[in-house]
């Protein structure tokens, strides 16, 4: 995933832009693609937003980061504002394999046409858990 993200954008993007601002122009922005989304994703990130209501009480909410693009995307009245991702660290017992990938005109420095993420967490031989997330397929 961090490979990933190196390749998100240029390099004056990356260093003047925000994960939270990239999540939150793919809620808001039809047809936008995010890396960021899918890098995410795979590293199994819990994102904290917190949320106003009419009558002034927040709440804090963890998301998964599909979760939030849902949430962004509906809350019109809620006011949200994302405070944190939390990236959960690998238990020494269990072996992650993770890939993410995108099809650019360009390998580096190019918005993504699509782009996909795979995670496996392996117990042994055993599949314990599996993620697949695709971007830009819909566009």
């Amino acid at each position: 995933a961090t490979r990933h993200l190196k390749r998100v954008a240029n390099t004056q993007v990356r260093n003047s832009a925000t994960w939270a601002g990239n999540l939150v122009l793919l809620a808001k922005a039809s047809g936008f693609i995010s890396d960021v989304l899918v890098a995410l994703c795979v590293a199994e990130a819990k994102i904290d937003l917190s949320l106003c209501s009419s009558n002034t009480k927040r709440s804090v909410v963890s998301l998964e980061p599909t979760e939030l693009i849902a949430t962004l995307r509906a809350s019109s009245t809620l006011k949200p504002v994302i405070l944190k991702a939390r990236i959960p660290l690998v238990p020494t017992s269990e072996k992650v394999v993770a890939f993410c990938d995108k099809v650019a005109a360009r390998h580096a420095n190019a918005h993504a046409i699509t782009n996909c993420g795979l995670v496996m967490r392996l117990d042994g031989t055993t599949i314990k858990k599996a993620i697949c997330i695709f971007g830009g397929l819909n566009s």
